[in-house]
Formats: C-alpha cells, sequence, structure tokens
C-alpha cells in the first residue's frame, strides 16, 4: 500500500522471542535489519513495538511509535508510562539522581488509554 494507507509496519528479523505488546529496538546483526526487545537497563531504546508475539529468526511486524500498542494489561488509564527492561513498560520514571541509574535509558512511552492500550509518542530516549 502506498504511505499513509493502513498500518506503517516494518518488518525485522526477531533476534530473540518477542512477546505480544513488547517493546522493540531495531538492530544491525551483521548487515540483517532485525530488532531486538527494548531494555532502559542495558542502553536500547524503543523504536516501535510488537503486537503479536514472534519467534526468534522469525520476522516481526514493528509498529511504529507514534501509534497505540494495543497488546498490554494492567495499565491506569490516564497514567504515563516509561520504558521498563525486557521490553516491558513501568509507571514511574527512572530517578536521574540515582547514582544506580547512571548510563540506564530514560525513555517517555506514552499515556494509558484503557488497561490494555498504551497512546505511544515518538519521544527521544535519555541516557542518565
Amino acid at each position: 500500500m502506498p504511505v499513509g494507507i493502513g498500518a506503517a509496519t516494518q518488518p525485522a528479523v526477531a533476534m530473540e522471542t518477542l512477546g505480544a505488546g513488547k517493546y522493540v529496538q531495531f538492530h544491525n546483526d551483521a548487515g540483517v535489519f532485525s530488532v531486538r526487545l527494548a531494555d532502559n537497563s542495558n542502553n536500547r531504546p524503543a523504536d516501535g513495538f510488537v503486537l503479536a508475539e514472534f519467534a526468534a529468526s522469525s520476522t516481526a511486524t514493528v509498529y511504529p511509535l507514534d501509534s497505540t500498542n494495543t497488546a498490554l494489561s494492567g495499565l491506569t488509564i490516564g497514567s504515563r508510562y516509561w520504558l521498563g527492561t525486557a521490553g516491558g513498560v513501568i509507571a514511574v520514571p527512572l530517578e536521574e539522581a540515582d547514582a544506580g541509574n547512571s548510563g540506564k535509558v530514560s525513555q517517555y512511552l506514552g499515556k494509558a488509554k484503557s488497561a490494555t492500550e498504551l497512546i505511544t509518542t515518538d519521544s527521544d530516549p535519555v541516557v542518565l
């Protein structure tokens, strides 16, 4: 489909198993456009998310930030969420003054529309 028609997804080879709703990072694996779990603890900011589970080595369909992740659970309507570990989200941002957070990624992801939907935004990550 032409740009602007339908979901603006990107196919990428999954470097590991990706669970539904997980936030992911695009990655160059020996010249192969791939995707792995985003993680605030190891400098892997989120580039998008997946709505279905994908096995390692399969081609994942990645949805861009600035769209709605409808495959989550346990969110609080109206609450803000940030990137957590292993592709997850957290409700409290990392504390910049905490020396234990040095080198970690703080990335605002968006606001909950429902218990299962997060309206994401494409905000720049900050390395603490």
